[in-house]
């Protein structure tokens, strides 16, 4: 039976009397969050990129334990009744149906059975599929789904919803403030977006740079202070492409979505209600929330995967969670971390209760975002753990909801929007920057919260300290422009590359590290120069592959953007002979020339050396190598290296002398160079 988080809290009276004790005395309403969920360091361990000499791993606490491999359907948080699972590549929908009734048949539960195929929207997502059962059969019918081998990964569905605790534009909400409730634009302790827009106009980016996927309940589209820059991406939770809310009674959490999207991007300067932290930042909104109200993580999985897809979002933000972690949802949000995409999650609004882990803001790649409130304290309802990066304003903060109405409201779910705001501007400031550098000036220029229990820079209330979208920027602002690499020359063992660097008055370049991988590699290597090189020799590479290069500025800090990334190829050597046939008598013999060459033009130089293997030796041998019988002797020989021009044959090669032995036969003579080879066969008659 699908249960939303709120009817499940509503069946809680001990929870319920907590609520109704803060609404009275704290004067706002708790609105429960049910418990929710290693890669963090994919990027290269050589970019460990630090600010004012502190790196991002350094100001991190010990992570939480990973959660079990597969959920425990007797969690209340665990819906029983449905399976997901992840096809493997080469699986069809038709295979998933054919095995997914015939199991269903044979433990007499086809009636109750029903299979929902979140069928791709582009052939590059993954596809999910989901099966609803009866709970008596599903962990049996699960089993029989995982023994099919059909699947990558298999699990149960679990419930998630939205962590909910209860400049000078012209925007009246905003102009009057008359009940304080848009404090966390303004000065310390709100996050200082009023004066990190002034520097917009000097952003090298645009407000489409880094667009914000917000995965939630949708958003009212009809609210009039939404502008063009508030998209809609897909109802994942109904499955169309409409993404307003379902609204679901008067306690419905079904505004929430607006609200989140609304504090990123409400249309700003427009003379109507509040204003958006990032300005005029694109939003595109995900709405993972079904037609009862209910989120799946399915269905939340499912927006991953289509914003990794369509490559709509450098920023995810995710104000919702739960106590479940599936394997499913953290290979979605992975996938989203290896295609640079940042992912922010809301750390949680259980503090007074129990305080438990939550996911996926507990998750080691993901920014979790704790709450203070507007004297800089941390919200009493803010959940504290080791995983929490920063905290921001999230209590008693002014909200849009649906048509066009306002409210104060307050929970974690509003702090992560205000740090999706910064980490958009940040990149709007410098496009070149990796999504792990983003996470790094947040979390570095975050402002140390002395009113923590703590007392220290860092702790498990608001991290790394409170958010500074003014202090981001401004480092954002001194970094260098991002290198352009103007040129790739290759050779057999090495790729020379060299940059040109836009260069200005503000900011000055300490260094440049040139990175570079094989393209089916995921492990970065680098190499450091001077300010003043623009130009160097990668070498000890492999021959004839392809390589991925790339070139950052670093400042006095060591941050700086990457340029584009280009692609280089070492040259493969081959072998030529002049003969690839050779018949002979017995006892006599014939010369040949063997030589190593590369077919495409370079400055290839030196010498390497070939050696030869023989299939048959009692039907022939090589006596020589360029008259000398001794080099016969070593089975290799030394060859000066020349590239050739397609029609020049090389003349660095070395005469070969076959000699056939007494028995007639054929035998291969195989001659090798690193990994070319070339081979003659000699027939003896």
């Amino acid at each position: 039976m699908r249960t939303s988080g709120q009817e499940r809290y509503s069946d809680r009276p001990a929870l319920r009397l907590i609520s109704m004790i803060l609404a009275v005395v704290l004067g706002f309403t708790v609105m429960p969050l049910q418990s929710y969920a290693d890669d963090w360091w994919r990027t290269p361990s050589s970019e460990t990129t630090t600010v004012s000499g502190e790196s991002t791993a350094s100001r991190r606490l010990t992570k939480p334990p990973t959660p079990k491999k597969q959920l425990d359907p007797k969690d209340p948080h665990v819906d029983e009744t449905r399976i997901v699972a992840v096809p493997k590549d080469d699986t069809t929908p038709v295979e998933v149906k054919t095995e997914v009734l015939q199991s269903a048949g044979e433990l007499d539960a086809l009636p109750q059975t029903t299979i929902v195929v979140n069928q791709p929207l582009s052939s590059e997502r993954d596809r999910m599929v989901v099966v609803e059962s009866d709970a008596e059969v599903a962990g049996d019918l699960m089993e029989m789904m995982r023994d099919s081998g059909l699947y990558e990964t298999i699990d149960y569905d679990a419930l998630v919803h939205p962590v909910l605790y209860s400049s000078a534009p012209n925007d009246p909400l905003y102009r009057t403030n008359s009940d304080g409730s848009m404090w966390g634009l303004g000065a310390f302790p709100g996050a200082q977006f009023t004066s990190a827009w002034a520097l917009l106009d000097s952003a090298r980016g645009s407000a489409n740079t880094a667009p914000i996927a917000v995965i939630d309940t949708g958003f009212d589209m009809s609210v009039q202070d939404r502008a063009s820059n508030i998209v809609a991406g897909y109802d994942f939770g109904a499955g169309d492409s409409n993404v307003n809310p379902d609204a679901v009674g008067s306690d419905s959490n079904a505004f929430h979505g607006t609200a989140v999207a609304g504090l990123i991007g409400a249309a700003t300067n427009n003379g109507v209600g509040i204003a958006g932290a990032s300005w005029d930042n694109k939003v595109v909104v995900y709405k993972a929330a079904d037609k009862s109200g209910a989120i799946y993580l399915s269905s939340v999985t499912d927006c991953i995967n289509d914003v990794v897809a369509k490559k709509n979002a450098r920023i995810i933000n995710m104000s919702l969670g739960g106590s479940a972690f599936p394997a499913y949802f953290r290979q979605a949000i992975d996938a989203a971390i290896a295609a640079d995409i940042l992912v922010i999650a809301s750390s949680g609004n259980d503090a007074l209760v129990g305080n438990p882990v939550l996911y996926p803001a507990a998750y080691g790649p993901v920014i979790s975002v704790g709450a203070i409130n507007s004297s800089g304290a941390p919200s009493g309802f803010s959940s504290h753990n080791s995983a929490v990066d920063l905290a921001a304003p999230g209590e008693r903060v002014k909200v849009m909801g649906l048509k066009s109405s306002y409210m104060v409201a307050s929970g974690t779910s509003f702090a992560a929007p205000y740090v999706a705001s910064a980490a958009a501007m940040v990149w709007r400031m410098s496009p070149g920057l990796t999504a792990k550098q983003v996470s790094s000036i947040l979390i570095n220029t975050s402002v140390s919260n002395l009113k923590a229990p703590a007392q220290i820079t860092r702790n498990e209330y608001t991290g790394a300290g409170t958010l500074d979208a003014y202090g981001a920027m401004q480092v954002a602002a001194g970094l260098p422009m991002e290198p352009t690499v103007n040129g790739i020359s290759a050779a057999h063992h090495g790729v020379t590359v060299s940059w040109i660097d836009a260069g200005d008055e503000m900011t000055t370049i300490r260094n440049f590290v040139v990175y570079y991988r094989l393209e089916t590699a995921r492990t970065w290597n680098s190499v450091v120069t001077d300010s003043a090189t623009h130009s160097v020799r990668l070498g000890g590479l492999k021959e004839g592959e392809r390589y991925i290069v790339a070139v950052s500025a670093k400042n006095s800090l060591g941050i700086g953007p990457k340029s584009t990334q280009r692609y280089a190829a070492t040259y493969k050597r081959s072998i030529k002979v002049s003969k690839t046939s050779v018949v002979l008598k017995r006892g006599k013999s014939q010369v040949v020339k063997v030589g190593a060459y590369y077919p495409e033009p370079s400055r290839v130089t030196g010498k390497t050396s070939i050696s030869w293997t023989n299939s048959k030796k009692k039907i022939a041998t090589v006596t020589s190598v360029g008259g000398d019988s001794k080099q016969a002797k070593k089975g290799e020989f030394v060859v000066g290296l020349r590239a050739t021009d397609g029609a020049k044959v090389n003349s660095t090669g070395k005469t070969v002398r076959i000699k056939a032995g007494k028995t007639k036969g054929t035998t291969i003579l195989t001659f090798k160079s690193g990994t070319a080879t070339a081979k003659i066969k000699v027939v003896v008659k």
